[in-house]
């Protein structure tokens, strides 16, 4: 298994390799994980290596921007959304998105991890010379994972999986210098997917999107959507809070992709309405902000007393909040595609709360609408928006019938067992 995100690098990006690492050994395959050395991100998350503390772990080193400010002492990177309020600190981190956004996304193709190739390929060739081996998987981003996924396939003869956990071209977090550059993501991406023994994709919309752009092959492409793991949620304890509030959790990063302005809006409206729910509504956001105009949002809205934002937490004090939340928000921009379904959604529907959804249609909405637990509103207007938050405080809104067996669809151990099922086609052909 190739996996640049790996623990302990947090956030979500990084739960999906984590978990099959974790689970597949029950069905029968054991990986070991090629992955990178310690890098300068967003968030850490030491929790996460509990779920592969049985792993055979190999980290290399690498010449991406991101391992190269590690060992420069840069522990954490500013989001690409940031706008910080000004002087000195603004400056920086306006360089720096300069930098991410404009220089490196020209001379470096696909993506800035094209330079750990050379070093995760050497330690893959010796990992697979001392040792035998059924298959190799990439999971990318980054998108040029992938070559050292055919490189090996090549070299070895060994089954290859490549697996897709956003869109190569045109989606949320590509960034593409030019048309050039987009026609050029495209041929490789095409190359990649026509040479790949089995493709899997974390969405329907996805998969069929690489199948109609790689080969007519369909049988070798598969969705496996991203999931939750009832051991988290069987080991958390929700913890006790004041019983006066009425709690809605957004959890996850906030970012121009999950903009909550729509949100933030309508609640404005919701306590303009009810003045009284200003005493007991509270909203918590839950995860790292990268979106730093909220700050300046929240203010401008009179929201201060009613927003608080909580920072990036550890997985287990995340979903220690689902947990204590009355109702949770989910929110996407309209820029999103309509394959774009967010990790988090799958541990909102595990918890089985209310979920206010502000979801552009796509197959996000349609997963919400299977599970009968959420209550979607499009176009975000802030009247419709306020009037749904109102709803929420009412015990009708509140007594939603959930599909079960459809949530339970999406168990890690389920979805491990659905990919160690993509292994034993692909070796079997």
């Amino acid at each position: 298994m190739l996996a640049y995100y790996f623990p302990p690098m947090g956030m979500g990006g990084t739960q999906r390799a984590a978990k099959f690492v974790k689970y597949l050994p029950e069905f029968g395959w054991q990986p070991t994980v090629i992955t990178v050395k310690n890098v300068a991100y967003y968030a850490h998350d030491q929790s996460l290596e509990h779920d592969v503390l049985d792993a055979d772990i190999v980290r290399t080193g690498s010449l991406d921007p991101q391992r190269l400010l590690a060992k420069c002492g840069v522990k954490s990177v500013p989001g690409r959304d940031n706008d910080c309020n000004a002087g000195k600190k603004s400056a920086k981190v306006a360089f720096i998105n300069f930098i991410t956004e404009k220089v490196f996304p020209f001379f470096l193709v696909p993506d800035t991890k094209v330079l750990w190739l050379p070093f995760v390929i050497i330690r893959a060739i010796n990992v697979l010379r001392r040792n035998t081996f059924d298959a190799v998987f990439t999971t990318s981003p980054p998108h040029s994972i992938h070559f050292a996924g055919l490189f090996l396939k090549k070299y070895f003869g060994i089954p290859w999986v490549a697996d897709f956990r956003d869109r190569w071209v045109g989606g949320e977090f590509q960034h593409e210098a030019s048309a050039a550059h987009v026609r050029l993501n495209e041929y490789m991406q095409r190359f990649i997917v026509r040479n790949a023994d089995a493709v899997v994709g974390v969405s329907n919309r996805l998969v069929h999107d690489l199948s109609a752009s790689g080969t007519s092959r369909r049988e070798k492409f598969y969705t496996i959507t991203n999931g939750f793991d009832r051991d988290d949620f069987d080991s958390v304890r929700s913890g006790k809070r004041k019983k006066s509030h009425f709690v809605i959790c957004h959890c996850g990063a906030v970012t121009s992709t999950s903009d909550p302005t729509p949100f933030l809006k309508g609640l404005r409206y919701a306590l303009d309405e009810n003045p009284g729910l200003k005493d007991t509504l509270r909203v918590e956001f839950v995860g790292h902000v990268l979106f730093n105009r909220i700050y300046g949002i929240i203010e401008q809205l009179g929201l201060t007393e009613n927003v608080k934002l909580c920072g990036y937490a550890y997985h287990p004090d995340a979903i220690a909040h689902l947990k204590q939340a009355d109702a949770l928000l989910l929110s996407l921009s309209e820029r999103v595609t309509p394959g774009f379904i967010p990790g988090k959604l799958f541990e909102y529907l595990a918890a089985r709360k209310p979920i206010l959804a502000i979801v552009p249609p796509g197959e996000t909405v349609d997963l919400l609408s299977r599970s009968r637990i959420a209550k979607v509103i499009w176009p975000p207007e802030p009247s419709r928006v306020g009037h749904s938050i109102l709803n929420l405080f009412t015990k009708n809104n509140l007594m939603l019938s959930n599909d079960e067996s459809f949530i339970e669809s999406f168990e890690r151990r389920t979805l491990s067992k659905k990919l160690a099922d993509v292994f034993e086609s692909a070796v079997a052909k």
